[in-house]
Parts: structure tokens; sequence; C-alpha cells
């Protein structure tokens, strides 16, 4: 069900970079490029694509994952040596990367397919941008995040048995950082919604 909701927002975030105009689309890059008039077929056709994309991305990324992580199980049973540790972590980067290069082609299809065409303006200004996308941020986002860090600090300083050792002010460090970023970003969405 979360996967639901989550591809639901990624293809609606992808098919918001058309707006209507006229008999047909302006396409913007994350919303804020310069725009380029595209038809209504051509803009069906691109997130139908993206659509289409973004689900073959997600199995092909559950397949790889099940693959390469069960393969390197399994060569840890028959190999005669031990090994080093590593591996997971290197197949772990392996499938971020690859996952990262598919989601930039996926993402990036439109500005491939209308490379050649002539644009209508310059974009929409960063601070107009910024704006608009503080105040569609649901408060849930920076509230969430700081409980997440709140929750961070209480499983260091209660369940570690030297909740002030060397090893656990890392952890204090991030939830302050994280927090402190989060008080930031939700005095913004104030400012930014008043």
């Amino acid at each position: 069900m979360f996967a639901d909701v989550h591809l639901a927002r990624v293809k609606q975030a992808f098919a918001a970079q058309f707006t209507p105009d006229r008999d047909g689309h302006i396409y913007r890059r994350g919303q804020r490029g310069p725009g380029i008039r595209v038809t209504a077929a051509e803009r069906d056709c691109l997130v139908e694509n993206f659509d289409r994309g973004v689900i073959r991305l997600a199995w092909s990324m559950v397949l790889a994952a099940t693959l390469l992580l069960g393969s390197l199980a399994l060569f840890s049973i028959e190999l005669p040596w031990p090994l080093s540790g590593h591996e997971e972590g290197v197949a772990t980067l392996l499938l971020i990367a690859s996952f990262l290069l598919a989601w930039w082609w996926i993402r990036n299809a439109p500005m491939r397919a209308l490379d050649r065409r002539a644009t209508i303006d310059q974009g929409v200004p960063g601070a107009d941008y910024r704006r608009a996308m503080l105040v569609a941020m649901p408060w849930s986002i920076p509230v969430i995040a700081a409980l997440f860090q709140v929750a961070l600090v209480i499983r260091v300083a209660v369940f570690e048995p030297d909740p002030f050792g060397r090893q656990q002010w890392s952890y204090y460090a991030v939830a302050a950082v994280s927090l402190t970023g989060m008080a930031v970003i939700a005095w913004l969405k104030w400012r930014a919604s008043r």
C-alpha cells in the first residue's frame, strides 16, 4: 500500500511538470525550467512512458536486489574462504548507483525528446518556485522528521549501555543537525504560508 501511494505521488509530480495552455501544454523541467510547448498527445505519451518506466524500474530493482544479495549469500556459503564483510555494502552501492542512473534516464526523457524545441520563456524565478513548494509541502514532513530525530536520541540515551560513549556522539550530532534543519524548514514554510 505504501508503495502504491508513493508511486502515485511520483507520477503526479512528473505530470505536474506539464501545465495546460490553450490547446496543448507547457513542459517545465522540475516545474521551474524554461517552458516548452507540447501537444496534448505528446504530453500523454511522455507521461505514459514515465509511468511505465517507473513501474519497470521499481520491479527491476526488487529483482536485482534479490538476485544480487541472494547470490552473495549463496557464494558466502559455497566459497572455501570467508568473505570480508564489505561485499554487501559494495552490492548495495551498485544497486543505488544503477537505480540513480536509470531514474535519471527515465526522468529526463522529456528533455531528450524536446531537445531541439524553442523555449517560450526563461522559466520560473527560484524564489517564486521555493515559496510555492514550501506552501505546498505538508506540515507532516518537518514534524515527522523531527520526531524521528527525537526517537533516535531516546533510542541512544535509553537503550545503549554507554549513552555518552565515544561512538554515540555521532547520533547526537546527526539528530541536532537534522532538528535544526527541520526547524529552519518549518520556519520558512510558516513565513511563506502567511
